[in-house]
């Protein structure tokens, strides 16, 4: 028998984990579009 609500928690997590990796991903193309600006 699988616990639902387990899983809804995990899937969950999951989400959020996600959006943090987007969050960091977004952060190091500014940084690399900053650092180009700068060689340029």
């Amino acid at each position: 028998q699988v616990d639902v609500g387990k899983s809804d928690d995990t899937s969950r997590k999951n989400q959020v984990d996600i959006g943090k990796l987007f969050q960091e991903v977004e952060k190091l193309k500014v940084n690399l579009s900053s650092i180009e600006g700068i060689s340029q």
